[in-house]
């Protein structure tokens, strides 16, 4: 659940985020004002299920082959 009182905008790693279940979890951060990285492969996602932001940097990717380059270490949290 998202917490409408904290007001400080986060950045999010989001595995899956464009599966059904992610890209609303995606959704629901960015129109917090939320920074997202979504990572998906596509392999059952699909990119047309992502709100379009800037909010938003998607990279094609498997979770496998995540490294901390995607995001530079500056996130506050993942959800997986």
């Amino acid at each position: 659940m998202i917490n409408k009182s904290y007001n400080k905008s986060c950045k999010w790693l989001i595995t899956g985020g464009a599966g059904f279940i992610g890209s609303q979890l995606v959704e629901k951060f960015a129109n917090s004002d939320n920074r997202i990285i979504c990572i998906d492969d596509l392999s059952t996602g699909c990119i047309g299920y992502l709100p379009k932001t800037d909010l938003i940097k998607f990279e094609k990717i498997k979770i496998q082959d995540l490294d901390s380059s995607v995001f530079n270490g500056e996130i506050d949290g993942i959800f997986h």
